[in-house]
């Protein structure tokens, strides 16, 4: 019997291949499109569960509530938290991470065939205990030494760059840097993290070279403020952060001031989606956008799945005879609706077929810089379920109402011819068009004002040039040496590189724009207590700095010769820095002193630079202060290039350029990899997950929009079909093509325009939500709306006016005589 359905189900697709392509690509396209939203949401939320202990594993920080309310959160402790932690029973296990980055690394290996220097970042002092933590797989080696002084264990990828991974352990690496140049043995290899991770861990130095570096009170000291730390415990949560509470944050050096501490916990699971502010506030506006995201890959399977049940009930007529007919010959109901099942299933297996090889071919594309392999065993087997739920409901549900629809025709009225419509199937299917129409607009506008957004946030002044900025790494400098000579060098290699005549300036500095400066300090008032201390961001460069990048002075002058900060105090903050230390205008700041008390001595602040945006507009400007140091981490190169020249001679000169440029750094820095990029394209990588969102919402409200059309275009032509007999008598009539035309896309018109309607205050109360997460944004006006909706509009009347012109086109004759 079932062979039976299924060769009747196969006929039928043949018979009406218009009707079987518009099904089964509307929902193969709905299926890709929500299985591949899926498997990327399903990424986004697997971060940090290839460790196995992951559910059990929290990073810790501390929350301050202040005396005037207001709360402030450190997301780094000082060392001596972990020693402290390692106290407590309810808690396995603790390890820190002190992150270096900032000293500007370099690996350095000699060998008997020359010697390998490679930039490298990823490099941290990291206690023993990560091991066990983080249950870390190695590819050769142990951390049993990592309790010891210089020592560290390397990643794969990074020991692969140097020597075979298997015979790394015994090596020496030297690590090169801004506070110089030391020797680690080698004791370790571990495996690659995937990339669906938030760790880093391709350099890890052993917690004690910090204290033979820097000084064994390094390691046990609560004023560092530098060292992530993270908890192993199966304990509940409430237990832990009592444990917390007795028997830290209820030591004495947390109760010398008005404020209340508190240390708190977020899971390792967390950490990729959910960011705590520093209002103390957990921000889960990325894990809204991904559940976003799901929303609309059910919208558009839904679309899809509406589409097949509009289809098949506007075929209720066309296929009432033969439902008449089986009747008669004593079919049973539940045959009947078997049979309208079965074919439900194949079409969604044909469609799921070619769902799940779209699915593979563009996964690659869209997400070409996921490791779509680093899925744990969990999270493939939930891709699957969704698949499989996905074929199995869809089939059910596409196939359910049209079963139960047409096997519902009874034979005597059937087979008279009497049966012209039902009110029923009718009222269905405008209430999916509404749906339909609702969902793709929703989706169309939140394209544009997306679009609209990131192109805001890629053209607002910065209040700083990013354009025509080459980018070099700075070649290590050790800040702590009192020798001239390497700072000797490096003044040669800047004033020959300023000879260039395609070179306006160069400046060297410890950040460059589109970075986290990464360094702080906290700072009063000569006349305030160090109660009253603020922090601010610092950034080090040299006086070149603001001619570079073309920052403006709001008061005061920027540093000149013979200046210093950490000698003699001079002091250059941003705008926002006023308010924070209490000047109403930048005149008033200038000539006045504060006070830090341990990188320098008393500061006189002797200009203001007007604001810029040191990260994205996604992010306020800090209040910030630019530190005249000899702490280079980079240095920028403002080119000097004739705009008005054409690309192709642009693109000669820059060659030419940088092959200069190279052979100067070559002259100077032979043992250092020549390491270039331009600032605006580094800078634009902060809008990668806001461009990829974009890129991805586009598509699939493209997607979606194509399907709803499809959807469209088939009961039009069902539509056009069935009044064919009615479009030949009113033109014999003297009705115009236009006339008929009116006549026959209203129908369909007034329900996209019902839908729009419906759409428009759901699109702008969402739009509104997630513009929030952004400091400065665009503001929603009715053209962001209008636009979107006129295009769909337009895009409904094409494809209803093209089935609705080929009748009316057609000699009338041939309408009242086509049956």
């Amino acid at each position: 019997m079932i062979t039976n359905y299924i060769k009747i189900a196969i006929r039928n697709l043949l018979n009406k291949k218009v009707f079987s392509f518009i099904n089964i690509a509307g929902l193969a396209l709905g299926m890709a499109a929500c299985l591949s939203i899926y498997y990327y949401v399903n990424y986004e939320f697997s971060y940090n569960q290839n460790f196995s202990n992951s559910s059990t594993i929290y990073r810790t920080y501390f929350t301050r509530q202040m005396e005037d309310g207001e709360n402030r959160v450190y997301f780094n402790a000082g060392t001596a938290l972990k020693n402290k932690l390692d106290e407590i029973p309810e808690i396995e296990g603790a390890f820190r991470l002190v992150k270096i980055d900032y000293q500007n690394n370099s690996l350095i290996y000699d060998s008997d065939a020359g010697r390998v220097a490679l930039a490298q970042q990823g490099v941290q002092f990291a206690d023993k205990s990560i091991k066990n933590v983080l249950d870390l797989e190695l590819v050769s080696g142990s951390f049993a030494k990592m309790d010891q002084p210089m020592k560290v264990v390397l990643s794969e990828s990074v020991a692969a760059k140097f020597f075979d991974p298997q015979q790394a352990i015994g090596k020496t690496i030297t690590l090169s840097g801004n506070i110089g140049n030391h020797d680690y043995e080698i004791v370790g290899v571990t495996k690659d993290l995937p990339t669906n991770t938030t760790f880093n861990l391709s350099v890890l130095l052993s917690m004690p070279s910090k204290g033979s570096i820097e000084g064994a009170e390094q390691l046990d000291n609560w004023n560092s403020w530098n060292a992530e730390t993270y908890i192993l415990s199966d304990n509940s949560i409430n237990k832990i952060q009592n444990a917390l509470k007795r028997n830290v944050t209820d030591l004495d050096i947390f109760h010398n001031d008005e404020t209340i501490w508190s240390l708190d916990m977020l899971p390792l699971t967390d950490l990729h989606l959910t960011t705590v502010t520093q209002e103390a506030t957990l921000d889960k506006s990325a894990e809204k956008l991904l559940l976003g995201l799901q929303l609309i890959g059910l919208f558009i399977l839904t679309i899809a799945w509406i589409n097949f049940i509009n289809l098949s009930t506007a075929r209720a007529i066309e296929r009432a005879r033969e439902v008449g007919v089986r009747k008669a010959l004593g079919s049973h109901l539940y045959q009947i609706r078997l049979q309208f099942m079965v074919e439900s299933f194949i079409i969604n297996c044909l469609a799921a077929a070619i769902a799940l090889t779209i699915t593979q071919l563009c996964l690659p594309a869209l997400f070409g810089s996921k490791d779509l392999m680093a899925l744990s065993e969990d999270s493939s087997m939930f891709f699957w379920t969704t698949f499989t739920s996905v074929l199995v409901l869809g089939s059910f549900l596409s196939g359910l109402y049209p079963a139960f629809v047409l096997s519902g025709f009874k034979p005597t009225v059937v087979l008279k011819g009497k049966i012209t419509s039902f009110k029923s199937g009718e009222l269905l299917r405008k209430g999916l068009v509404i749906f339909q129409f609702a969902a793709s607009s929703i989706m169309i506008i939140g394209t544009y004002v997306v679009y609209e957004q990131i192109t805001y946030m890629k053209n607002k002044d910065l209040g700083l040039n990013i354009n025509n900025i080459l980018i070099l790494d700075a070649p290590p400098t050790d800040v702590t040496s009192s020798s001239t000579d390497r700072y000797q060098v490096i003044n040669s290699f800047k004033e020959e590189i300023n000879q260039l005549n395609a070179i306006k300036h160069i400046t060297a500095s410890s950040d460059i724009p589109g970075q986290d400066t990464g360094w702080a300090t906290s700072l009063r008032l000569s006349n305030e207590t160090d109660d009253d201390k603020k922090n601010i961001s610092l950034l080090a460069c040299d006086r070149n700095f603001v001619d570079a990048y073309d920052i403006e002075m709001a008061a005061g002058r920027f540093y000149n010769l013979g200046d210093g900060t950490f000698d003699k105090g001079h002091f250059v903050i941003n705008e926002a820095a006023l308010s924070l230390l209490g000047f109403e205008t930048a005149e008033e700041a200038i000539g006045k002193n504060l006070i830090e008390g341990r990188m320098f001595p008393e500061l006189t602040i002797v200009g203001v630079v007007k604001d810029f945006h040191q990260q994205s507009l996604k992010s306020k400007i800090e209040p910030m202060a630019l530190v005249y140091s000899s702490w280079s981490n980079y240095y920028s190169l403002a080119l000097n290039i004739d705009e008005s020249l054409s690309s192709e001679r642009k693109a000669v000169l820059l060659k030419e350029s940088l092959d200069q440029i190279e052979a100067i750094w070559v002259k100077f820095f032979p043992e250092y990899p020549f390491d270039y990029n331009f600032l605006d394209s580094r800078f634009n990588e902060q809008y990668k997950s806001d461009q990829e969102f974009s890129f991805i919402i586009s598509l699939f409200a493209l997607l979606s929009v194509i399907i709803a059309g499809l959807g469209l275009l088939g009961l039009a032509s069902y539509a056009v079909v069935q009044r064919t007999k009615e479009i030949g008598i009113r033109k014999v009539l003297g009705a115009s093509s236009g006339r008929i035309i009116q006549l026959l896309t209203m129908q369909y018109l007034w329900l996209i325009l019902v839908g729009i309607v419906v759409a428009i205050p759901l699109a702008y109360l969402g739009l509104e939500n997630w513009l929030e997460a952004y400091a400065y944004r665009i503001e929603l006006t009715p053209w962001m709306l209008v636009i979107p909706i006129l295009s769909i509009v337009l895009i409904a009347c094409a494809i209803i006016g093209s089935q609705v012109l080929s009748a009316t086109m057609k000699n009338p004759v041939d309408s009242l005589r086509y049956e």
